[in-house]
């Protein structure tokens, strides 16, 4: 049986792309163990669905640089001894690293040098990020660090996954060499994301309102206020409407305010985070999805996992026009609009609501790309990226 490691900075039951890597592995009767962080009321360590996780003591807290350099230094500290630990006990295979952050995949040095493969799954660009969320500039010494980080994390790897094209190119024009990449997009698990399952018709929802969904971390760069901007021309076109915001994050008080100010509170549903498992049943009640994010040079190379929950559900989508998710949809798929301008989104809305055929066909269409990639088929692409690691 082989034995596999995968290293994740962040809570393994809130990862989907963590969580649908680990059990196809499962699957195919290996033996995984995932080291992650520890949220509040978790055990340090269980078993979910046959996976081992091993919980480290630390959570992670979004702050200034200072508060992100403390918290990466001390995590590198224990992973890299609780994975030195746990691979002379067990040998591993292949350990993958899970960004971020890159320098991460250095934890696995000992292992390495012992013989093990290790492979980079980079969820995000760091150095994009880094200037997105904290203004600074490509000269920075900072953001010159973090590139050569990228470069010489991506460079030690065996073998790099990146979610979408776009920010596939951002790497190799940074050193990355074609042939060690391969893109595994953000695409749900379909077994979890099945729209067979829910039965429109008997959905709470039933027709009375028309509800409007979008979901994820809320942070201002992912653009929720945006939605809530629009509500208020919404509720003029649209007199049953319920807008669904699916989520937590530090922007959610400023979200709260917003829909306060604009007297729109009554329309709208903060839910809070809910569970993985409950978010398709959610999005089976939702008329129309928005992706709502707002563009910069990071989140243009996004192509968001919430993204391709809905085009699994078949549900209209409404998006701004970025690289990431342009890299998968064309104009027949997704309804765009101009990123950051609530008038433009909500007239998409308004004449989606107007248009039920509209909406199906958009529905349709964007689903018959997205069975062209669904997890069901890149799954074998990521597990023979394991079987070639192994050799």
């Amino acid at each position: 049986m082989k034995k596999i490691c995968i290293i994740r900075h962040y809570y393994y039951i809130r990862d989907p792309r963590v969580r649908k890597e680990a059990e196809a592995l499962i699957d195919k009767e290996c033996e995984v163990d995932v080291i992650c962080l520890k949220d509040i009321g978790e055990k340090s360590k269980n078993s979910i669905n046959g996976v081992n996780i091993y919980r480290l003591p630390l959570r992670h807290r979004r702050g200034n640089i200072i508060r992100y350099i403390f918290e990466y230094t001390l995590s590198f500290m224990l992973f890299a001894v609780v994975v030195s630990f746990l691979y002379f006990k067990k040998r591993y295979v292949v350990i993958q690293v899970n960004t971020l952050p890159d320098f991460l995949v250095f934890v696995t040095l000992i292992p390495k040098l012992c013989g093990a493969k290790v492979m980079l799954d980079m969820h995000e660009a760091m150095p994009e990020l880094l200037r997105s969320k904290f203004g600074l500039s490509k000269r920075h010494p900072l953001t010159k660090l973090v590139e050569l980080s990228e470069r010489l994390s991506t460079q030690y790897a065996d073998c790099v996954l990146a979610v979408g094209e776009s920010v596939l190119q951002l790497y190799m024009a940074r050193g990355l060499g074609r042939n060690k990449a391969v893109i595994i997009p953000n695409t749900p698990d379909d077994c979890m994301f099945d729209y067979q399952k829910y039965n429109r018709q008997e959905a709470r929802n039933s027709g009375k309102r028309f509800v409007v969904i979008s979901h994820g971390t809320l942070l201002e760069r992912y653009g929720f206020q945006v939605l809530i901007q629009a509500v208020p021309y919404l509720k003029q076109c649209i007199p049953n409407l319920r807008v669904i915001i699916l989520g937590d994050g530090e922007f959610l008080d400023s979200l709260k305010k917003l829909a306060q100010q604009l007297r729109i509170q009554n329309c709208v549903n903060f839910m809070g985070r809910i569970p993985l498992e409950r978010v398709p049943l959610e999005i089976s009640e939702a008329d129309i999805s928005v992706v709502p994010i707002m563009k910069d040079e990071f989140t243009d190379i996004m192509a968001p996992n919430k993204l391709f929950e809905y085009v699994a559900m078949r549900k209209p989508v409404v998006a701004p026009r970025i690289k990431g998710i342009q890299d998968y949809f064309d104009d027949t798929s997704l309804m765009f609009f101009e990123s950051g301008d609530h008038e433009d989104l909500a007239r998409c809305i308004v004449e989606l609501y107007h248009n039920p055929e509209k909406r199906h066909e958009l529905a349709e269409n964007a689903y018959r790309r997205y069975e062209r990639m669904r997890w069901s088929v890149t799954k074998k692409t990521y597990l023979k990226v394991i079987e070639d690691l192994v050799g």
